[in-house]
């Protein structure tokens, strides 16, 4: 079992969404998290990040 990054709910490995390298146990999580991305992009520079 999997966790879920944007709740850390415990996923069963048949239910896991994958997308951006990261676990998700509900479509409303991965919709979470897209959102804190688009809201980091006008932010960080990704670019020169690293």
């Amino acid at each position: 079992m999997k966790k879920c990054i944007t709740c850390e709910k415990q996923i069963e490995d048949e239910k896991i969404i994958a997308k951006h390298d990261v676990n998700f146990c509900c479509e409303d999580c991965l919709k979470q998290y897209e959102e804190k991305l688009k809201e980091l992009d006008g932010v960080v520079d990704w670019d020169d990040c690293c």
